[in-house]
């Protein structure tokens, strides 16, 4: 076997289901680190029944499938199949008719695993007896990971000899034997248990028995304890009869109570509604004067609560009185000695008033001049900082449009350098995928329309295998229904002529006729037609004569060793019945062989048949002497006597089965060749289904290849489709941007002529705003001086 395909879904880092086909010898799987191959390698170690978490670096089982990511949810199932490709068929004998093996191990989280070979669920050990001896296997030598080669080097002897022997092929052969060692060993444990189960069992037969003895009695002794219960329980139902008459009799006169009793309720009920009704208005009343009541009584307790703070006001009024006669007293003495101090106080300030109106002349006079020189140096020092502020900011913003040319300049150089590189980009985008892509979908367009025809042929062939499986059904059941009564057919014709035969006699009367050469094949009985409501009635009047032997015979040696009849037919005038009153037996005989209808004559001339419904009472008055009536159930009538039919006879029924046996013997024929046809049917159906079969295996592997094939050609035209929109959009993009970087010099070259004129004009405010800063500042420093020197000239005058 060749292993030709993996697939993984779920298991650790293969979350989506992965296909790996596997087609040469050799098959390299590459990759940078993290992304996978070693759990490839493990999946293989895993579904071959690996049981050890520790060998697929997990904590427990469960951990191999797929726990989530930032972007992914967690699953709860993984699942991992090898398909081998076994056309030379050197699988194991139960899977060797397999063209292709899969093996598979399912596993859900807190579920266990389970093993599919073929999609067969299977145990773990079946999967490891597919590969014994072949080096695979959950520790087999032929899966090479990591520090194996160094665990075989320092293997022990006899893990060495372990390796050795699956190399060999040794161990599969062992492990059988080693089971059949484990086998043989629980069957003689089973056949030891099965002897002492055996001996305990002859123990307890004995105790069965005489429990048997007393099961009997005791069912007997139920029986009758069931029948006196039946009888207690029916006197028990009569006198329950009695006493529920006699309850039902005080229950219909409790009832009548009831009734009277609840009308006289329903009265009651009347006349508390009505006093209901009466106590709602009384309560409405008093509810209304309650109110009433509670409106009065606030009303009091305002009037209450202003005459209580008309109190509380009096008395603080009468004491703010006092306070104030107090203060009045204090007030007026106070009065007498600031009258005095003010007296004294006029005299002091006429005589100041002089003085001061001298110093105040000569302060005034140097306060105007030093404010007129202090307005001056105001004026003049706002003017040099308004200079200096309209100088400075001139300053800033020059410094800040040259900066801004600076940036413009460099915006300028970054947008002709992205231009250049979009030029490039424009020229290294493939354009010419469109008509690769109306190739690729056309040929896709076939694909889909090539997988249709064969899904279609799929679904015909599926109808008529449908169609053809019911008809095989149908068939089938036919011929089972037919088999089934060719069957009793066949088997009641050999058990009626085994039941012939046995009439024939025995082998010692068989003997007799061959040493007389008598053919005793030919019997009276198979000879004769007789109208079935007749049958009996013949049977009973020949009696054995109906087993008669029909032969030519001349002289008997000696007497047969049974009873027996030899008749000898011959060519004599045939007896007519005499007593043309009754109806003869021979009319009632359907028989065109003369010579036997002699025979019969002579034998039934005197025996006369009793029409259906009649009594012999009404034809036995005219029997003549010798002659008997016969009815249609075989009893016998004569004058004196009367010989009633029964089944027992030994030739009862004989002239039935043989009608029946000819019946029987007529039917099967068509009965046979129906069946043969109908197999016939059956086997060319079966063939023909065989054949559909075979071609729906044809068409699903073409299928699959065509799926492949289209599923192939799907992914390129999505690839075709998808450089092409990106080619398109990454060329829009590009030309939007060109646009955008095209109308950004524009708008830079009139930013930068805008900006140097605004630079220029600036310069020459600038100049203009030093020279104002310039004469401002010595206007300045002038006014400075002067007002330095009032304001030492008005502190003098202060002191």
């Amino acid at each position: 076997m060749r292993l030709i395909q993996l697939k993984l879904a779920g298991f650790k880092s293969f979350v989506d289901p992965t296909t790996i086909q596997l087609q040469g010898q050799r098959v390299g799987i590459v990759g940078p680190n993290g992304c996978g191959k070693s759990n490839i390698m493990e999946s293989v170690k895993w579904v071959l029944g690996e049981s050890s978490a520790k060998e697929m670096r997990s904590e427990n089982m469960d951990s191999v499938i797929f726990n989530g990511s930032e972007n992914r949810k967690p699953i709860s199932r993984a699942s991992v199949e090898l398909i081998f490709d076994n056309s030379l068929g050197k699988a194991p004998t139960e899977w060797s008719q397999y063209a292709e093996i899969s093996v598979k191990r399912v596993i859900e989280r807190e579920k266990g695993s389970t093993y599919y070979i073929n999609n067969l669920a299977v145990r773990r050990k079946d999967v490891a007896d597919l590969f014994l001896g072949t080096g695979l296997g959950g520790r087999g030598y032929a899966i090479i990971g990591q520090n194996t080669i160094s665990q075989i080097i320092e293997a022990k002897p006899e893990e060495l000899r372990n390796y050795l022997e699956e190399a060999a092929g040794v161990s599969k052969y062992k492990e059988r034997r080693r089971e059949t060692e484990f086998r043989l060993r629980d069957t003689r444990e089973n056949l030891s248990r099965i002897q002492d189960v055996l001996n305990e069992i002859i123990q307890q037969i004995a105790k069965l028995e005489s429990q048997a003895v007393i099961a009997t009695k005791y069912n007997e002794l139920t029986e009758k304890h069931k029948f006196h219960q039946a009888q207690v329980w029916v006197l028990k139902k009569r006198d329950a009869s009695i006493v529920w008459k006699k309850h039902q009799s005080q229950v219909d006169k409790l009832v009548n109570e009831l009734e009277q009793q609840t009308a006289a309720l329903r009265k009651i009920e009347a006349e508390v509604e009505t006093l209901r009704q009466a106590h709602i208005d009384a309560s409405d009343e008093i509810n209304k004067n309650q109110a009433s009541f509670y409106e009065i009584n606030a009303e009091v307790s305002n009037i209450e609560n202003n005459i209580r703070n008309q109190n509380e006001l009096l008395e603080r009024s009468k004491k703010e009185l006092i306070e104030i006669e107090t203060n009045l007293t204090k007030n007026e003495e106070d009065q007498l000695k600031y009258s005095k101090d003010i007296k004294e106080s006029d005299i002091e300030k006429i005589s100041l008033s002089e003085l001061y109106k001298i110093k105040e002349e000569n302060f005034n006079a140097l306060k105007s001049s030093i404010q007129l020189v202090e307005v001056q140096y105001l004026t003049s020092t706002e003017q040099f900082n308004q200079a200096a502020n309209q100088f400075q900011s001139t300053q800033e913003k020059i410094n800040l449009e040259k900066a801004t040319i600076d940036f413009i300049h460099k915006t300028e150089e970054e947008t002709n350098a992205r231009i250049t590189f979009l030029n490039n980009e424009i020229s290294n985008i493939d354009l010419t995928g469109q008509s690769e892509l109306e190739e690729k979908e056309n040929d896709l367009a076939d694909k889909r329309l090539h997988v249709k025809n064969i899904e279609s042929k799929i679904d015909e062939n599926k109808s008529l295998t449908e169609d053809l499986e019911e008809e095989i059904d149908t068939l089938r059941q036919h011929q089972i229904e037919i088999q089934k009564e060719l069957s009793q057919i066949e088997g009641e014709i050999k058990t009626l002529l085994q039941i012939q035969d046995d009439t024939q006699g025995n082998e010692s009367l068989k003997s007799w006729t061959s040493q007389h050469n008598i053919n005793t094949s030919n019997r009276l009985w198979e000879k004769l037609k007789i109208k079935t409501e007749w049958v009996t009635a013949i049977e009973s009047a020949l009696g054995v004569k109906l087993n008669a032997i029909l032969a030519q015979y001349e002289t008997i040696s000696h007497r047969p060793p049974a009873s027996m009849v030899l008749a000898n037919l011959n060519g004599s005038h045939p007896y007519k019945p005499k007593n043309t009153k009754l109806n003869s037996a021979l009319d009632v005989i359907e028989i065109s062989d003369p010579l036997l209808m002699n025979l019969l004559s002579e034998w039934l001339s005197s025996c006369y048949i009793i029409p259906k419904g009649e009594s012999y009472k009404n034809f036995i008055g005219n029997l003549e002497q010798g002659e008997f009536l016969v009815n249609q159930q075989g009893d016998i009538f004569t004058k004196n006597s009367v010989s009633f039919y029964g089944k027992d006879a030994s030739l009862s029924g004989i002239l039935l089965r043989q009608e029946r046996l000819k019946v029987l013997q007529e039917k099967f024929p068509s009965i046979d060749k129906n069946y043969k046809d109908v197999s016939k049917k059956l086997n060319e159906a079966q063939l023909q289904l065989n054949n559909y079969e075979e071609q729906v295996d044809s068409f699903n592997d073409e299928l699959k290849e065509a799926l492949n094939d289209f599923h192939q050609t799907e992914i390129e035209v999505e690839k075709t489709q998808q450089s092409i929109v990106y080619a398109n959009e990454r060329l829009n993009n590009i030309t939007n941007e060109q646009n955008e970087l095209k109308a950004k010099l524009t708008q830079i070259e009139i930013d930068k002529t805008t900006k140097s004129n605004l630079i220029l004009n600036l310069e020459n405010d600038a100049l203009q705003l030093l020279e104002q800063k310039t004469s401002s500042e010595e206007i300045k420093k002038r006014h400075e001086l002067e007002y330095e020197s009032a304001k030492k000239q008005v502190n003098e005058a202060e002191i």
